[in-house]
């Protein structure tokens, strides 16, 4: 009777070891597949912060028509690109990540609107101003939801003032300044 205890008790001891051993490995696998996650968001929201930094500083280009044209195209916040398992990163930072794609629409209504109501040539004037505050105000959002990945990830936060985000902030603070003194 000894011996099957002992058999038992070794039984039980055995499955809750390799139970344990496989929740282990699984929250292992998350915690890992999330930082990587963390990582490959943080990287396409910072090659998106230059593209809206880009944006808010083109002041367009004249051509021969004596027309001012954009020279940079609007970035696209895509995060529906990055392969993975979104489960294993906060949905605090999923749910910001998709809240940026759908501020970036708002703000494409936004200067298309200007551009067709508002704007007028030939140096489209109102357009470039909202195009170049939607897009640094998109800018710095972007920045400071990549430093959230970058420590989930378990990175270094970027500098605050690190290019492009300076120029962003410039333009911001530039043209909400413009603003407030306009009759």
């Amino acid at each position: 009777m000894e011996s099957a205890l002992i058999g038992l008790l070794g039984v039980i001891v055995g499955s809750a070891l390799a139970t344990l051993k496989d929740w282990w490995l699984a929250r292992y696998k998350m915690t890992v597949d999330g930082r990587h996650l963390s990582l490959l968001a943080a990287f396409m929201l910072e090659r998106y912060v230059q593209q809206c930094a880009e944006v808010a500083m083109d002041s367009g280009e004249e051509d021969q028509d004596g027309m001012i044209n954009s020279t940079t195209k609007t970035p696209t916040l895509n995060p529906g690109s990055i392969v993975g398992d979104w489960r294993t990163i906060p949905v605090e930072l999923t749910n910001a990540l998709f809240d940026l794609q759908l501020e970036e629409e708002a703000t494409d209504r936004r200067v298309s609107n200007e551009f067709e109501y508002a704007a007028t040539p030939p140096d489209y004037s109102e357009w470039f101003e909202e195009r170049q505050y939607g897009y640094a105000i998109l800018g710095i959002a972007g920045h400071e939801l990549a430093n959230r990945f970058r420590e989930y990830a378990g990175l270094p936060a970027r500098a605050k003032r690190e290019w492009p985000l300076g120029k962003m902030l410039g333009r911001k603070e530039a043209t909400e300044r413009m603003r407030r003194e306009r009759p």
